[in-house]
């Protein structure tokens, strides 16, 4: 499962795509309980709470960047898929730039925090999307 990108997958991210802003889909599964690191001196939590922790100390670290939250929405079973395809939430986040947020993942608050959605997470999916398009029939 994955929970965080590899190296490989920042450079790609750095090196591919349009300028200006980039919105970030995230689907995420959370784990039954939250798994800190030994001696971290965390409380015995869920996932679920685990990441409402990061959620609210995230919201700090995206003002910096000029980041806002979109779209945070649990998810439910899917329609089309296998149970395995189950994620917990989604959340869209909308940065300035691509540059705006390889900035705040290499800021010192973004390392303090996302202790919890490390904990938090047990799989997820990380894809950058372009400006939102109109939806389909609304065009005149």
């Amino acid at each position: 499962m994955t929970v965080a990108p590899t190296k490989d997958q920042i450079e790609a991210f750095a090196q591919n795509g349009p300028d200006g802003p980039v919105n970030m889909l995230n689907l995420l599964r959370f784990r039954e309980h939250a798994e800190y690191p030994p001696n971290s001196g965390h409380d015995d939590c869920t996932g679920a709470q685990a990441y409402a922790r990061y959620g609210e100390n995230m919201l700090k670290v995206l003002k910096q960047v000029g980041g806002t939250v979109e779209v945070l929405s649990q998810c439910h079973a899917p329609v089309i898929g296998e149970a395995r395809d189950k994620f917990d939430h989604m959340v869209i986040v909308r940065y300035p730039s691509r540059q705006a947020l390889l900035e705040m993942l290499n800021s010192e608050e973004y390392k303090q925090v996302v202790v919890h959605r490390a904990a938090a997470v047990e799989h997820s999916l990380l894809i950058p999307m372009t400006q939102f398009e109109t939806p389909l029939g609304s065009q005149k």
